[in-house]
């Protein structure tokens, strides 16, 4: 058996230099899109839209607003439900963009309270789950004492539940 040897090269080769690219990793989630919560209550609206906003939003970061209105509704029923929202069901949410429902304030119709006697506006008052103001009195000629001849708010309107009725009535010792 023979052996042979062979001699390393003569000519020198510059160092191996390896680069190593590591790959990038684009990872894609699916948009988050705005739930329909039209006809929820607001409590069981909100909980929906948080959690769909914080699947790309920073911890604690919120854009999320409940906008509260008559929206010419008195019906009790309806109270505290949600009757529009934005954006629209099924919108892919951006990062800053804001989410808001509008949701049935508890609503009231104002009553005639002119020409009622006091005690009668007082509890028409409470009955219609208004708050009576500060009474002014003004002596108006013809007009019984303790009548209320004005109202700050048209009967007919719709506010809020406990909203404030400024009332105007004659006082005890008008002359006649």
């Amino acid at each position: 058996m023979t052996s042979t040897t062979v001699p390393e090269p003569t000519t020198t080769r510059p160092p191996m230099t390896t680069t190593t690219t590591a790959p990038t990793t684009t990872t894609t989630f699916p948009p988050t899109l705005m739930p329909d919560v039209v006809g929820l209550n607001e409590t069981n609206a909100t909980a929906p839209v948080t959690a769909a906003q914080s699947g790309f939003r920073p911890q604690g970061y919120s854009n999320f607003m409940v906008n509260r209105v008559c929206n010419g509704n008195t019906d009790p029923a309806k109270f505290n439900f949600v009757f529009d929202q934005d954006p629209d069901p099924g919108t892919a949410l951006a990062f800053r963009q804001p989410a808001v429902i509008s949701a049935y304030e508890a609503c009231t119709t104002v009553p005639s309270f002119v020409g009622l006697d006091f005690a009668a506006a007082r509890d028409l008052a409470f009955q219609s789950a208004l708050q009576r103001g500060q009474i002014t009195a003004t002596c108006q000629a013809g007009v019984l004492s303790l009548t209320v001849i004005s109202q700050d708010v048209l009967a007919g309107t719709i506010v809020k539940v406990n909203s404030i009725i400024q009332l105007v009535d004659t006082p005890q010792n008008c002359p006649p």
